[in-house]
């Protein structure tokens, strides 16, 4: 019995004082002394912090989230994407608990860099929107393997990502025909479809490697 889960992110939207704060962060190498050479070097930094903005909870905003249940019985699964986050969480949060009140198990909440990305993301952006969790642990232990498990570390001490998992279980890919680095992009393009398709594909793939892990990895 287990729920995986899968989120993406897109850089929201922010304030004058949060750019400010960030272009105030950005610190040139200490080596340089020529001012056209430090300002080149700022600017570049800056360039790659705004980039990798989708990734930073504290910046980021979720705009979808999939989930699929592992074990006996077929409930729906969950699939959503909406430009308001608020929305999108309370939604998963509401589908956690018809799942709870069917008497279906949810636990270990299962994906890849669950726990360095969408679980703790999640819980930060319950909390900015003072959405109740009804009790639902998206911070568990990394090593409660009852709470969750990781796929992208759970046989490695390296990160492992879904792709190379799925390429050594011979699990096929090719629906997913975007990645994460393409999601912010389709979201300007305001292609949603793609976004959404690739987040349930992330799951079915994922769901594909822990129907050939569980018994290794479930904790009982």
């Amino acid at each position: 019995m287990s729920l995986i889960i899968d989120i993406e992110t897109i850089a929201r939207s922010l304030s004058d004082e949060e750019i400010a704060n960030i272009e105030a962060s950005i610190t040139p190498d200490s080596r340089m002394k020529d001012p056209v050479k430090i300002e080149a070097d700022i600017a570049k930094k800056l360039t790659a912090k705004m980039d990798k903005l989708a990734l930073d909870p504290f910046y980021n905003q979720i705009i979808a989230i999939s989930a699929k249940h592992h074990g006996v019985g077929s409930p729906p699964r969950f699939d959503m994407i909406d430009a308001i986050e608020d929305q999108v969480l309370e939604s998963f949060i509401d589908y956690l608990v018809r799942l709870e009140s069917a008497k279906i198990e949810i636990y270990p909440f299962v994906g890849c860099n669950l726990i360095g990305f969408d679980l703790p993301t999640i819980a930060l952006h319950l909390c900015k929107h003072r959405i109740d969790p009804m009790g639902f642990d998206f911070t568990p232990s990394k090593y409660n393997r009852k709470r969750v498990v990781d796929l992208m570390t759970a046989f490695s001490d390296k990160y492992v990502g879904v792709e190379a998992l799925a390429n050594y279980f011979g699990i096929d890919t090719s629906m997913n025909l975007i990645d994460g680095s393409m999601v912010q992009e389709r979201w300007d393009n305001g292609d949603w479809k793609a976004i959404l398709d690739h987040c349930s594909c992330d799951v079915d793939i994922e769901y594909e490697i822990y129907d050939r892990t569980h018994r290794i990895l479930e904790v009982r």
